[in-house]
């Protein structure tokens, strides 16, 4: 696994809900980390709400979608035609299969992110996305994402 800069996730302070991202080398998956701190914006009582570990989720997925790696489409496009420009920009579409465990994430616990490409399709990514704190399972989705420009 690669380490990459925070560069890639497009957002910025207070919205940043990663502090480290890992890409793999064919760039179908990201995994990711966030040391939960009581600073946070939006944390009340110390634990971080449902909403914003699906935000996480979702900021974990940004590499994939901007290398253009994963599931080639089934229409079957040659080689390098899913690659995404630069400019390109991705919003979240919609998430599917979304299950919340009752755990939420303390002030100094770390959220442990994992997302991995499912299927590209011309202008949309479908990804299966997961968030453990100390291994056990917070949170699980499929999250789709368009292109928009």
């Amino acid at each position: 696994m690669k380490k990459t800069g925070m560069a890639q996730n497009h957002q910025r302070h207070p919205f940043v809900m990663l502090d480290v991202m890992e890409v793999t080398e064919d760039g179908t998956r990201v995994s990711g980390r966030k040391r939960v701190t009581a600073g946070d914006a939006g944390m009340p009582g110390g634990r971080m709400p449902a909403g914003l570990v699906l935000e996480a989720l979702a900021q974990t997925a940004g590499p994939v979608l901007d290398r253009g790696g994963g599931a080639r489409s089934a229409e079957g496009a040659e080689a390098g035609a899913n690659a995404a420009p630069a400019a390109e920009r991705w919003v979240l579409a919609g998430v599917e299969a979304c299950r919340m465990g009752r755990r939420r994430p303390e002030a100094g616990e770390a959220i442990e992110t994992e997302v991995e490409v499912v299927r590209r399709r011309r202008a949309a990514v479908k990804v299966s996305a997961r968030a453990r704190v100390g291994g056990v399972m917070i949170a699980e989705a499929e999250l789709r994402f368009v292109r928009i420009g």
